[in-house]
């Protein structure tokens, strides 16, 4: 479990910055201006101008994003330089050690038996996890990895990999803004209590994971900085935003000067890490420095496809009706799942048409016994929503919607 797990572990902080609170947001107005992931750095003293690129740490193969001019910085850069320093070897044994528990508790100790039962459940039913696995872990360490799968996509990719890979085909050297020591101590101050509600939380379907994910996505496939950064500083308290993304550019703004004084280096680090009056853009203009951004909406990644079908428009479909009233009355729990005491939920992935009509349905994640094929049928007679809306227009996009078959006591 350990082995799997810590795989797509390497930035913890980053996929945990908008899950440690628990305080509602809402979607905020998209600005104009300053739309661009990739920034140029220059400045009279330097050689070469260097980049500032913005990542998503974990995100849908859909939503990935690689345009023209983000692969031409890359190409035209000497260094990368990561959050952490990804060509260390000795990694992924660090994390897995940090991650085990040494206080001699056990992780259901950490919670009352009901929301251990829920917690056991919701891993059980949405990741495929057997909770018995994983007592030796730190609480921390569970909410990494339930965060990783808050974009419940089939296929993930992730920017440094991939960054990462291009560079070394070209021959630049790998570096890092910090350890992963620094990124471990910075998580131990946040405080179990924290940690565990967030956890509680998403177990009890409080906080919506998915909803979170689109529209961060949504912003991020925009180039939208302003907006991410407004999602995130609606959803964290100061004390978060500080610690989480302030004081660590406060250091990192410390290490970059020196770093592309002769040579041109790519800064690929959390998009969040890039906007607002503490960011690294303005960081950087207050040390003198020019900063241009390079937008372009050109997409090249190899795998990018234009179906029509959007991932996140401005106004998301919405039933008409009770939805949970109708899957009530209309959903039938196949014979098979009852004589083998089956439960859990199965997620199902579809398109909401331009007319609100329900179309291309699939089964994301499964639980046997006949609940797939019961809960596709019902999802597919799904009366008409209210189509989704983009710039005054409907469009087709996609949706997920979890069935849950429970049995009776």
């Amino acid at each position: 479990m350990f082995k799997k797990m810590t795989k797509n572990q390497l930035y913890i902080v980053g996929v945990l910055c908008v899950l440690l609170n628990t305080k509602a947001f809402c979607q905020q107005d998209i600005s104009a201006n300053n739309k661009s992931l990739l920034w140029q750095i220059s400045a009279k003293n330097l050689e070469k101008p260097s980049y500032l690129f913005g990542t998503m740490h974990s995100i849908c193969k859909d939503d990935y994003i690689w345009t023209v001019k983000m692969k031409e910085a890359l190409a035209n850069s000497e260094e990368v330089c990561f959050e952490m320093d990804l060509s260390d070897t000795s990694m992924k044994s660090k994390l897995k050690y940090m991650l085990i528990d040494t206080s001699g508790k056990k992780l259901e100790d950490y919670f009352t038996p009901e929301d251990y039962g829920e917690i056991a459940r919701y891993l059980k039913d949405m990741l495929k996890v057997d909770i018995a696995k994983l007592q030796m872990m730190k609480p921390i360490a569970l909410l990494t990895m339930v965060s990783l799968k808050m974009s419940q996509c089939k296929e993930r990719e992730a920017y440094e990999k991939n960054i990462m890979k291009a560079a070394k085909a070209q021959g630049e050297k790998i570096s890092g803004l910090e350890t992963i020591e620094d990124q471990m101590n910075l998580m131990q101050k946040t405080p179990n209590d924290t940690i565990i509600k967030a956890l509680i939380n998403i177990a009890k379907n409080k906080m919506n994971l998915y909803s979170r994910y689109r529209i961060l996505a949504g912003y991020y496939r925009q180039q939208d900085l302003p907006a991410l950064y407004k999602m995130m500083g609606s959803s964290m308290s100061v004390d978060n935003m500080d610690m989480m993304l302030n004081e660590r550019n406060e250091k990192w703004i410390t290490q970059m000067p020196g770093k592309m004084d002769h040579k041109s280096v790519f800064f690929a680090v959390g998009a969040g890490h890039l906007w607002g009056e503490k960011g690294l853009i303005q960081l950087l203009k207050n040390q003198g420095y020019t900063m241009v951004p390079l937008y372009d909406t050109v997409n090249i990644a190899f795998f990018a496809k234009d179906t029509g079908v959007r991932n996140y428009v401005e106004k998301m479909p919405k039933a008409g009706y009770d939805v949970n009233k109708y899957l009530a009355e209309n959903l039938d729990y196949p014979k098979k799942a009852r004589k083998k005491n089956i439960e859990g939920r199965v997620l199902i992935k579809f398109v909401v048409n331009e007319d609100g009509s329900i179309s291309d349905c699939t089964v994301i994640r499964g639980i046997g016994g006949g609940c797939d094929e019961e809960a596709l049928r019902v999802v597919k007679n799904l009366p008409p929503w209210n189509p989704a809306m983009q710039d005054g227009k409907p469009v087709r996009v996609y949706f997920q919607l979890p069935i849950v078959f429970k049995l009776e006591n």
